[in-house]
């Protein structure tokens, strides 16, 4: 995704932060706020002034 969305974007180089960990989900809230995490970066970024206008923001919750 990181390539993809730095043609988008016209840039090159590093995307994502060196620093990340892994979660293992146990329960759907522990699904449910890693998703919201997740769906809350663009805005943080400065990509997006809402989720649904990031073009690879593809979930729907209604699929849980």
């Amino acid at each position: 995704t990181a390539s993809k969305i730095n043609k988008y974007l016209g840039k090159t180089g590093q995307f994502w932060q060196e620093q990340y960990y892994e979660h293992r989900i146990r329960k759907e809230e522990n699904l449910l706020k890693i998703v919201g995490y997740c769906r809350e970066n663009p805005m943080r970024r400065g990509l997006a002034m809402e989720p649904e206008s990031c073009p690879f923001w593809k979930f729907k919750p209604e699929n849980i």
